[in-house]
């Protein structure tokens, strides 16, 4: 479990629900079996209950991530598990990526290797599809 905490349902499930006193935009939680920039299909099932968990104690917007398409993020949605979904790299793929989801075009397959590299190589010079 997380840092080390024997007991991570109490621990944030507390801290959730002490969230809820500051009337925050939203909260941003991450999908347990993403690790960095890929799934981990052998990620410890307890923290899926626990992302459950987190949804039913925080009273405001929860927004969620990690691995999204757009079939799994209408489910996720549709489902209850989020009211908002957060896409990373399909996003600097595709700087067009709400009309490509909302028509079901193809999207951009992004180059990790550009990432963090320093310059606009890999965020500006995708295209659209116009």
């Amino acid at each position: 479990m997380g840092m080390g905490d024997e007991t991570p349902e109490a621990t944030f499930g507390y801290i959730v629900k002490k969230l809820n006193d500051y009337g925050l935009a939203y909260l941003h939680l991450v999908e347990p079996a993403m690790v960095g920039t890929v799934k981990d299909e052998n990620f410890d099932p307890r923290w899926d209950a626990i992302i459950k968990l987190l949804r039913d104690e925080f009273k405001g917007v929860l927004m969620i991530a990690g691995g999204y398409d757009r079939d799994t993020a209408e489910k996720a949605i549709a489902n209850g598990r989020a009211d908002i979904i957060a896409f990373g790299r399909p996003f600097i793929a595709n700087p067009d990526l709400p009309a490509r989801l909302r028509d079901g075009h193809p999207l951009n397959a992004a180059d990790s290797a550009s990432f963090f590299g320093g310059d606009v190589t890999g965020y500006t010079d995708y295209p659209t599809m116009n």
